[in-house]
């Protein structure tokens, strides 16, 4: 069963696509910092169709992913640029073909842009859902009002006519992507057609049970231990604002032994509560201070995080960093928050 896209590729960007992958080519598959559900998902997916039709495929990414993402298949041999960089560098230099996944700006990739750039004779492909993508890749495709960047890499997969090669292991990665980037389902920028998808995978033998307990009901004592001391200590509710903030720095990390893993859902707990549109989150993080926002209905996060944070996303999640401790960041938000009322 086809689904029909409901954004416009171009048929001349597919058709040269579809040639060049017509004889077997070395591959890279890179994608942002700190990769969430969605970039790996969608890496590893891609990945997976890729090497069943003959090519020599690696994933690169700028650091670990999160823990509980590596029961995917492939997960294994990923490359972590940080933790092995001449193996980075050589998927990189050798790279017949760059595919971009899940960022469409340069500083999403820290020092691993530097070597992507280098490679001047691959033909590099962005396919992503933010917005106002830079311009480094010969074909993008970039629709930023997609859910996820693993709704595109179906709808790919589908114009290269390689849907009948996804399996079970493939329909996972996929699932994983959309579910974690669209909240289950939640958020605004779900469609009709993405259920179609999800349907259509679950057909092709995803297992959603299994993908969200491996997902969300995976986590450490330590992490939940983490989460009750945030919603009893951390969590400030700023209720003129209809707002949330939260704050851990790097010694409240180490005193419940968790990193950017365990802590990565911790914005959303602002969202449980009665009333509030908008939850902030601010943590220390490898010497910087970084910020992550969640919102609800038209309320836009990205807006935020682009004009404050350095940061962009989407309407209702989005991040960026501070340039400022991160008690002074907290500060600042609190004005912030006053502006934007006033507004």
């Amino acid at each position: 069963m086809n689904v029909k896209s409901k954004y416009q590729f171009d048929d001349s960007a597919i058709e040269s696509i579809s040639q060049l992958l017509s004889s077997p080519k070395k591959i890279c598959i890179l994608t942002h910092v700190n990769p969430d559900g969605d970039a790996i998902g969608s890496s590893l997916a891609l990945a997976n169709i890729l090497s069943k039709t003959k090519h020599e495929v690696s994933v690169v990414t700028p650091n670990q992913m999160m823990g509980f993402l590596k029961w995917m298949n492939g997960a294994d041999k990923v490359i972590s640029f940080a933790d092995k960089i001449d193996l980075g560098i050589s998927a990189m230099e050798n790279a017949e073909i760059i595919f971009c996944l899940d960022f469409n700006n340069l500083s999403r990739i820290e020092g691993v842009s530097e070597y992507l750039l280098a490679n001047k004779v691959a033909i590099k492909v962005l396919i992503d859902h933010h917005i106002e993508p830079q311009g480094f890749c010969q074909f993008a495709f970039s629709f930023s009002d997609a859910c996820a960047t693993a709704e595109l890499i179906f709808y790919f997969i589908e114009k290269l006519g390689l849907t009948p090669l996804i399996d079970s292991s493939i329909a996972d990665c996929l699932y994983c992507g959309i579910i974690t980037d669209s909240g289950n389902f939640r958020f605004n920028s779900v469609t009709p057609e993405l259920h179609e998808i999800a349907a259509t995978l679950l057909r092709k033998g995803a297992n959603q049970s299994r993908v969200y307990e491996l997902i969300y009901d995976s986590n450490s004592i330590n992490t939940m231990k983490l989460n009750g001391y945030v919603m009893a200590e951390k969590l400030e509710h700023i209720e003129a604002a209809k707002a949330v903030i939260i704050y851990l720095t790097d010694q409240e990390q180490q005193r419940f032994k968790v990193g950017k893993t365990e802590i990565d859902d911790v914005v959303n707990f602002g969202l449980k509560i009665e009333g509030v549109r908008l939850s902030a989150f601010f943590y220390e993080n490898e010497g910087k201070v970084r910020a992550s926002f969640r919102s609800k209905g038209n309320l836009s996060v990205k807006e935020i995080a682009f004009k404050y944070f350095n940061g962009g996303g989407h309407l209702n999640a989005a991040g960026g960093i501070s340039s400022k401790n991160i008690l002074e960041t907290v500060s600042e938000f609190k004005q912030i928050l006053k502006e934007i009322q006033t507004a």
